[in-house]
């Protein structure tokens, strides 16, 4: 948009989104229940404005905002049950996952000419929040391997029907683990699923380019820079070309 003979502004938006469904990716052998399904999204909002004030001041500014969702679902929490060389199934041991992420930038630059002086100076403030949560594991995973007792050897298919028809059967599972038809490996996880964090910082610069002639430019600058986490502020950056 031209809002007058001095100034010019300029909004972009994007917008991405995909959903997908039936994703199976966690390895040979792993049956349908062991699927999840997704969707993400992203959406960012730019705006610009320059204004010209005379033959040597210039003022920019942009603006950008930016989240940005993602989710993954299982289609199944049952226990995950691995069986090496024949099949995984129940849910997928990854489980639900979610990183939700917001980006907020803005900066505004003046560049003034004087003389033989090119002088920029401006300011940047940058916010970002990261919001995850992850269940990996919350349904707990039991894996077969072969086993030997006494002079006879199971493959991890008999194990797993070994202990299978013996509940069924009405034994109790410690016995069955006594007879050495029990899981080889058994993992469970649990606490809080979910971390945030924000991270913001301010960043405020001036330089000064003076052209000696035309083969030689001298440039010095100094900026200041500080951040939210960490708990010194006073963090200054000089600079000389």
């Amino acid at each position: 948009w031209q809002l007058g003979k001095r100034n010019t502004m300029t909004a972009r938006y994007g917008f991405w989104y995909e959903n997908e469904k039936g994703n199976l990716d966690s390895g040979p052998g792993t049956l349908a229940s062991g699927s999840t399904h997704e969707s993400n999204s992203d959406h960012t909002v730019q705006l610009s404005s320059t204004t010209i004030f005379n033959d040597h001041f210039i003022n920019e500014s942009r603006f950008q905002f930016e989240r940005h969702n993602e989710n993954h679902y299982p289609d199944s929490t049952q226990r995950t049950i691995g069986v090496a060389g024949d099949f995984v199934r129940g849910g997928f041991t990854g489980q639900a996952s979610q990183d939700h992420r917001v980006a907020i930038e803005f900066q505004n630059l003046s560049t003034l000419s004087h003389g033989n002086h090119a002088i920029r100076f401006g300011v940047r403030l940058r916010d970002n929040r990261d919001a995850n949560k992850s269940t990996a594991k919350f349904n707990g995973r039991f894996d077969f391997s072969p086993v030997t007792s006494g002079q006879t050897t199971y493959s991890a298919s008999q194990v797993y029907a070994q202990i299978a028809n013996g509940l069924a059967a009405g034994q109790t599972f410690n016995s069955l683990v006594q007879q050495g038809f029990g899981p080889t490996s058994a993992s469970y996880a649990t606490g809080n699923p979910s971390a945030v964090a924000n991270v913001f910082d301010l960043g405020i610069f001036a330089q000064d380019d003076v052209k000696i002639n035309p083969r030689l430019t001298l440039s010095g600058g100094l900026c200041w820079e500080a951040q939210n986490h960490i708990a010194d502020h006073n963090d200054w950056g000089p600079r000389a070309d």
